[in-house]
C-alpha cells in the first residue's frame, strides 16, 4: 500500500507537464517583467520631460535621449526598433484602458 501511494504520487507528478506547460508560463512571466519596465521608463520619461520644468524648459528628455545615444551607437538599428516597441505598447495600454 506505501509503496503504491508513492508511486501513485510520483506519476502524478511526472505527469504534471501534460496539464501545464511551462514554457508558456515562463514566457508570460518575462513579457510581464519586460511590460512592467517599459511602463516605468515611461513614467520616468513623463515626469523627468513633461512635469520638471525649470525656466519652461524640460529637465531631462529621458527616453529622448536614450534613443539618440543608441542612433549614434553601433547598434543604430535598434532606434526605430525601440521606438516602434515603445510606441505601439502604449498604444495597445491605451487601447485596453
Amino acid at each position: 500500500m506505501v509503496a503504491e501511494k508513492k508511486f501513485q504520487k510520483l506519476d502524478r507528478i511526472a505527469a504534471f507537464n501534460e496539464y501545464v506547460e511551462p514554457c508558456y508560463y515562463v514566457f508570460l512571466l518575462i513579457a510581464e517583467i519586460c511590460a512592467a519596465l517599459v511602463s516605468v521608463l515611461m513614467i520616468i520619461h513623463i515626469f523627468l520631460a513633461v512635469a520638471l520644468l525649470v525656466d519652461k524648459k524640460t529637465l531631462n528628455p529621458f527616453l529622448n535621449t536614450f534613443l539618440l545615444i543608441t542612433e549614434k551607437s553601433t547598434v543604430a538599428f535598434l532606434a526605430p526598433v525601440l521606438f516602434v516597441i515603445f510606441g505601439y505598447y502604449f498604444f495597445f495600454c491605451a487601447k485596453q484602458g
